[in-house]
């Protein structure tokens, strides 16, 4: 039974008004969103199915184009209805070609047009104006999409083989070379500046391990400032011992990051943590220390996992993963804290296995 058309058009109504006045709360966000984008989906026809999934990575490419013209950060910059022209003067691109490229950014409400070609800024602008961000556009455009476009080549050659091997993957084939990610990315201009500023900028706005991870309580009465307090294995530029030293501002012990020497030498410099570079697949060094893992679910872990197989030869472990992985090494979970509900964000709590 169809729901009536009034009660239709009021639910429109109200959707309207939602979009000018969206609520506070983040999780309520969150679930208004995923219930809109649930039925944006039913409501699709056939055709407009395809043209989501078909022309899906022309945002990037335009998102990139717009981000080296500088049009985010102009509008942003502006604050109101800014007109064709004076873009087209600040921007130094044709004008006919920039009134396309902005037409485009309006249809998918990367900014807001006017009836008369003036532009002014949306929160998804501001968004892409940011340093981070900005870096994120050129991770994913650089780097991630060629390795994305060759991975249904790549898997049709080993015939759909799980790729494990970490020197033979997508990114090999889009990249031409032979070498790791990690170590391909050394020396590359621009590179590894751009993907630890878009890993520091991912989790603006979100939640934190640390507001559910009792932190505070590992500080033992008799801890020194020579114990080993916090170690973060592949952690990447250190965003995770800056958020440590943030919210244990006393003296705590030793904070200590753990790397690829490749990843450690462009590593954030943080006063008091300790760079150790390391392949976590040999022994760990340290020890006392506190594990992190992530446990991820839902679309966004869906899209990791396939950007982790791409480019890593990598994947996204589910629970059941990690309590055969946690047990293979002689430790058992005893806890599970989920940070981030829409993604399954979660710190996994592990105990040595009693004798």
């Amino acid at each position: 039974m169809e729901v009536p058309q009034e009660d239709v058009f009021d639910l429109i109504g109200k959707l309207q008004e939602l979009k000018h006045k969206p609520p506070g709360d983040l999780a309520i966000r969150r679930q208004l969103s995923k219930a809109i984008q649930e039925l944006s989906f039913v409501l699709e026809t056939p055709l407009e199915t395809s043209q989501r999934i078909f022309f899906s990575p022309l945002q990037i490419s335009i998102a990139k184009v717009a981000s080296d013209l500088g049009i985010f950060e102009l509008l942003s910059r502006h604050g109101n209805f800014m007109g064709i022209d004076d873009l087209n003067l600040k921007a130094n691109v044709e004008k006919r070609l920039l009134a396309r490229i902005m037409r485009y950014l309006a249809a998918t409400n990367m900014l807001e047009a006017s009836s008369r070609m003036t532009y002014r800024a949306t929160s998804a602008t501001r968004t892409m104006s940011e340093p981070g961000f900005k870096a994120g556009i050129n991770h994913h455009f650089d780097i991630q999409l060629p390795s994305w476009l060759a991975l249904p080549s790549y898997l049709a050659s080993t015939g759909y083989a799980d790729p494990t091997n970490p020197c033979q993957t997508p990114f090999q084939l889009a990249h031409k070379t032979n070498l790791p990610a990690f170590q391909w990315g050394i020396g590359k201009a621009g590179v590894m500046h751009d993907f630890g500023m878009w890993m520091s900028a991912r989790r603006t706005g979100q939640r934190s391990w640390l507001d559910v991870f009792p932190l505070e309580y590992l500080r033992k009465s008799d801890h020194t400032s020579e114990a080993v307090f916090f170690v973060d294995v592949g952690g990447g530029v250190g965003h995770q011992c800056i958020a440590v030293k943030a919210r244990m501002n006393s003296q705590i012990g030793r904070i200590i990051l753990q790397d690829l020497p490749e990843v450690i030498a462009n590593a954030i410099p943080i006063e008091g943590v300790e760079r150790i570079p390391l392949d976590f697949w040999t022994n760990e060094p340290v020890h006392n220390e506190v594990v992190m893992a992530d446990v991820e679910t839902q679309r966004p872990a869906a899209e990791l996992d396939v950007v982790m197989m791409s480019s890593l030869a990598g994947r996204e472990r589910n629970e059941a993963d990690w309590t055969d992985i946690v047990g293979n090494a002689g430790l058992r979970i005893m806890d599970i804290l989920a940070y981030d509900e829409m993604t399954g964000d979660s710190i996994i709590v592990v105990s040595p296995l009693e004798d």
